[in-house]
């Protein structure tokens, strides 16, 4: 699925370049600099925690 803004921009089609940009963002710096509120880091599009059941203490991302 791709919205229209990600057609546009070609650029990040590019793998290496995505992962370069990865790589270059301190997201340590910018949450203790400009958020500064103890956030933490997320590497995927569901953050650490939401993919269990605390009441079941179930793991749902091998379901997934």
């Amino acid at each position: 699925m791709r919205d229209e803004s990600r057609k546009k921009d070609k650029y990040f089609d590019n793998l290496n370049l995505r992962k370069a940009l990865s790589y270059a963002i301190d997201g340590e710096a910018i949450i203790h600099h400009v958020l500064g509120d103890g956030s933490k880091i997320v590497c995927g599009i569901v953050s650490k925690g939401l993919s269990s059941n605390p009441k079941t203490v179930k793991d749902f991302v091998a379901d997934s």
